[in-house]
């Protein structure tokens, strides 16, 4: 899982059974913590795809302005 650093995410067990597991086959685990998403990460992660409002650097909004003022108002030059 991206972010996750020295972290294994597992996805569908319970806590407890992730640590029965572990025990059973002699694995030694440090920490288990359980993990729910916030209701504004499951928002970003749903909508990630869909862009309202794009950030411009400066050249670009200077340009996307030139190009209107030589626009003729009937759309014609």
């Amino acid at each position: 899982m991206p972010g996750a650093g020295d972290a294994l995410v597992a996805q569908g067990l319970p806590v407890d059974r992730i640590g029965d597991l572990a025990f059973e086959n002699g694995i030694r685990l440090h920490e288990l913590a359980p993990a729910q998403a916030s209701l504004e990460e499951a928002f970003m992660e749903l909508t990630a795809d869909s862009v309202e409002f794009q950030a411009q650097t400066p050249g670009q909004r200077q340009a996307a302005e030139a190009g209107a003022d030589r626009m003729h108002p009937t759309g014609v030059a």
